[in-house]
């Protein structure tokens, strides 16, 4: 397992605002690379930036999910990080969430 592109690309783009995102930035990628590797997309505008890298050992399709947003264009981020794994077609995630600044 690879890393997603981030989606928007520039942190910018949810900094105050909604991005909304097409299908497109989704579909990249396959069964092991991109965000259909996880089997995420999203179809209505997002308040955040987000992305993901796959573990150092690509045997055990760990991987670490992030999302970055500025709610109110401060240019502070808050980070949101779970933590998962994609085996036999299936994706499980962590119950616990990982927050930095959860009030920017």
């Amino acid at each position: 397992m690879s890393a997603g592109t981030a989606i928007p690309s520039a942190s910018s783009s949810v900094s105050g605002q909604k991005y909304q995102s097409a299908i497109t930035e989704w579909n990249a990628g396959d069964s092991t690379t991109g965000w259909q590797c996880l089997k995420f997309s999203m179809e209505e505008p997002q308040y955040f930036q987000y992305a993901y890298t796959g573990t150092a050992d690509p045997g055990t399709g760990g991987f670490e999910a992030d999302a970055y947003g500025d709610l109110n264009g401060d240019t502070h981020y808050s980070t949101f990080t779970v933590l998962g794994s994609s085996q036999n077609g299936g994706v499980s995630i962590s119950p616990n969430i990982r927050e930095i600044n959860p009030e920017e």
